[in-house]
């Protein structure tokens, strides 16, 4: 899970392995998951002996927080015949954020799994020596990209015929310089753009300029010069032709292109692409998140929602008032294109952290502590910024000092690496806070001193 999804959802998405022997009838059902490496047993007296429901039955009872896939399968061990069932508990499921990704992620590793489970029944009725999985990673990432290619294809044979590949490629085009930085809309066939549509375009091509302007690798020069033009709200928007190819017809507004479906109460299966910088772009389907693709990975990226950083406030702060504060603070400071970081304490805390630090030369204090500004410009400059829940700033060019003893991860820079060991200082010091590392691309990391 980790190598494909963000932090928050890592942490929250659960890998769920039951198992039974089905000719002991006595025998407990055993449950694995990722947060139990020792694992627990459930009595078969307190479930019906028909195994699959009772699969069923023990994911609903212990696992209510997000909803679940499953899929069981059979095995022999030592001439026993076991059920399993394995199953992956995700906020992705709950919010249809990444659903389809992560469901053919979940497919694709118990394919793998079963292709592995055969080979080594066969090698042990053979006497060979059992075979194991020597790299995990490589092992991950095949399941990945079969994943991604049956996704891509459930997009392209449902949605719309686009190439994934051209938009990869497009991503990853210069022009005069500058890196892509575009909004793509994908509109098919079944739905007349220009008739329906046409008081959306704030600039329409001509019909003889379209052929020049399909999505073909020919065109790439051509339609990566257009999308210089679709950025903020604006959107270079692609239609489908009778060939299954597509062609630029227009920019629009994104915002006016909302509107006029909302008004009309239209659903249309259009794709959205928003290419973020350089060979990172997020897919959608409609307003729905499918997959986001960054330097040649594609992985689930999760912002931090608003009812778990609502829990966490309450549970830190006993305060949930505040929190839409927060939630600004942090919008704010992921528009700043170097990174930050944010560290939220109580007010008392946040008031002798910044005094502690910036005796030490490691920031500068504010003055006026009642006062507020903006946090996107407060962070333009380097270090971090001490606030508490109310979102009053302490300190602004916070240096986070901490525990030297904290291991540092040389595959982290050092915005992590110091957000790490001064949550190890504040957790070694009883002090509640949130530190949240807020990533060049706008990816936010939430780090508690619990």
């Amino acid at each position: 899970m980790q190598l494909f999804t963000e932090e928050w959802i890592c942490n929250e998405t659960k890998l769920v392995f039951i198992y039974k022997d089905i000719n002991d009838s006595e025998q407990p059902y055993f449950v694995y998951d990722g947060n139990d490496k020792d694992g627990y047993s459930y009595n078969s007296e307190n479930y019906d002996y028909e195994t699959n429901d009772t699969f069923k039955k023990i994911l609903n009872n212990n696992y209510t927080e997000y909803q679940y896939v499953y899929d069981t399968n059979k095995l022999y061990i030592n001439e026993s015949l076991f059920m399993f069932c394995c199953a992956c508990v995700s906020p992705c499921f709950e919010n249809n954020y990444g659903r389809l990704l992560l469901t053919m992620v979940f497919r694709e590793m118990l394919a793998s799994m079963q292709d592995w489970y055969r080979k080594l029944k066969q090698n042990a009725l053979v006497g060979i020596s059992v075979e194991k999985i020597d790299n995990v990673n490589s092992f991950a990432v095949l399941v990945l990209n079969r994943a991604y290619k049956e996704t891509c294809h459930c997009i392209e044979h449902f949605y719309a015929p686009i190439r994934f590949a051209y938009i990869t490629s497009l991503s990853g085009e210069y022009y005069e310089k500058t890196g892509c930085k575009a909004n793509l809309i994908f509109i098919p066939r079944s739905i007349d753009i220009i008739k329906k549509y046409s008081e959306i375009f704030s600039y329409g091509f001509r019909k003889e300029d379209q052929i020049k302007m399909t999505l073909s690798f020919e065109n790439l020069r051509v339609i990566r010069k257009l999308s210089q033009i679709a950025q903020d709200d604006l959107c270079l928007l692609f239609h489908e032709d009778s060939s299954e190819n597509f062609y630029a017809t227009g920019i629009c507004s994104y915002k006016k292109f909302l509107r006029r479906l909302e008004a009309k109460g239209e659903k249309i299966p259009y794709l959205n692409v928003k290419i973020k910088q350089h060979m990172d772009f997020d897919m959608f389907v409609g307003n729905t998140y499918i997959f986001s693709y960054r330097n040649g990975n594609h992985r689930i990226r999760y912002q931090i929602p608003n009812e778990y950083l609502k829990e966490i406030c309450q549970k830190t702060f006993c305060n949930t008032e505040n929190y839409n504060k927060v939630i600004i603070a942090i919008n704010e400071a992921k528009k700043q294109t170097h990174g930050t970081m944010l560290v939220v304490l109580s007010e008392e805390d946040a008031r002798k952290e910044a005094e502690r630090l910036a005796d030490r030369g490691f920031g500068i204090i504010n003055n006026y502590s009642k006062s507020t500004l903006d946090i996107f410009h407060l962070s333009a400059i380097d270090g971090s910024i001490i606030l508490d829940v109310n979102c009053v700033v302490y300190g602004i060019g916070m240096i986070l000092d901490g525990d030297t003893n904290t291991n540092g991860d040389i595959a982290k820079g050092a915005r992590h690496n110091s957000a790490y060991k001064y949550c190890n200082y504040l957790k070694s010091e009883g002090i509640k806070g949130l530190i949240f590392i807020v990533s060049e691309d706008g990816d936010v990391k939430l780090l508690i001193p619990d």
